[in-house]
């Protein structure tokens, strides 16, 4: 199974950000709660480099679904 972060990893994603001097990233393939881990991860390490992050989805996700609570 191809995994996204096997190909890029959070760190890279912020990189390439910050290289095009993008003020933020958005998640939007298929929909964010299908990769939520990786997504959460990646939009960590963005924020801590200043980059905003927003996910796009048409869908939801409740709080007993989603313990950490901490993105």
């Amino acid at each position: 199974m191809d995994r996204l972060q096997d190909q890029a990893s959070p760190e890279d994603i912020a990189r390439a950000a910050l290289a095009t001097r993008s003020r933020s990233i958005a998640y939007t393939y298929s929909d964010p709660v299908i990769f939520l881990e990786y997504a959460v991860d990646a939009a960590k390490v963005a924020r801590e480099h200043g980059i905003k992050n927003v996910a796009v989805t048409a869908g939801y996700i409740g709080s007993s679904a989603r313990e950490d609570g901490d993105a």
